[in-house]
């Protein structure tokens, strides 16, 4: 008898606990802008995100349709959240509607854009570009030719550090070649460019100057115009082969 009883108690038990209400699932997007939290000392449980104004909120017995009105008159709502979500982080995923642009990533950006595709500096003043950056990110700060340049050029001397360090610790000999020409205007430049061959045996080179060149075209002159490029890139090495071309 006693197990007999044990039996029907478990199974009432079970009976009992399949017979309890389950927790209603949140599948409206109005969620997005609400959070549920604790009961306060009103039983208020629901909170905007924006304006924090609470509400009671019983998921068995009430709907969504008073958030969703709320949200057309919320003063606090983001007018261009939706448009900060379709942006993408670095790992690919959507990136926080909350998350703020870096202005100096933003410069180094527009750099790479300048120099890939040729562009003049003014372009980072165009009108239809600001408008476009504006509606992706109200916030954006906008830089003019000048800074632009500036970054330009700051970008500029940091990779020329970069390469004359690589240029004075390379392995093997460092061949210089020049090439030299006269415009139709009479105007003389020279190409000065340095080949090495890598660590891994692979031949790459490297313009460190194109500038002007005046007549004569003499040895000498030549000579003097390469040892001050040599001097500006502060390359010291012993095995340096030079070829005038």
């Amino acid at each position: 008898m006693e197990d007999s009883s044990s039996t029907i108690n478990i199974e009432n038990a079970e009976i009992q606990g399949d017979s309890m209400p389950k927790t209603r699932q949140k599948t409206s997007d109005v969620w997005n802008n609400f959070t549920n939290e604790e009961p306060d000392k009103d039983g208020k449980n629901v909170k905007c995100n924006h304006c924090l104004r609470r509400w009671k909120y019983e998921c068995t017995k009430m709907g969504t349709s008073t958030f969703s009105r709320h949200m057309l008159v919320c003063k606090k709502k983001p007018k261009f959240g939706d448009v900060g979500a379709m942006f993408l982080n670095h790992d690919g995923k959507l990136r926080d509607k909350d998350n703020v642009i870096d202005p100096k990533i933003v410069q180094d950006l527009f750099i790479k854009v300048s120099v890939a595709h040729n562009l003049p500096l003014k372009w980072v003043e165009f009108k239809e570009m600001r408008v476009l950056l504006k509606y992706l990110n109200p916030s954006v700060r906008f830089i003019s030719r000048n800074t632009h340049a500036l970054d330009v050029m700051n970008m500029y001397e940091s990779e020329k550090e970069k390469l004359r360090i690589r240029l004075n610790s390379v392995p093997g000999m460092l061949c210089l070649t020049s090439d030299i020409w006269t415009a139709c205007t009479n105007s003389g430049y020279m190409c000065l460019t340095a080949h090495y061959v890598d660590e891994k045996c692979k031949l790459d080179s490297k313009i460190l100057a194109f500038c002007s060149m005046p007549p004569p075209h003499s040895a000498p002159e030549l000579a003097q115009k390469i040892s001050n490029i040599l001097v500006d890139w502060e390359i010291d090495k012993e095995n340096l082969f030079i070829d005038f071309g």
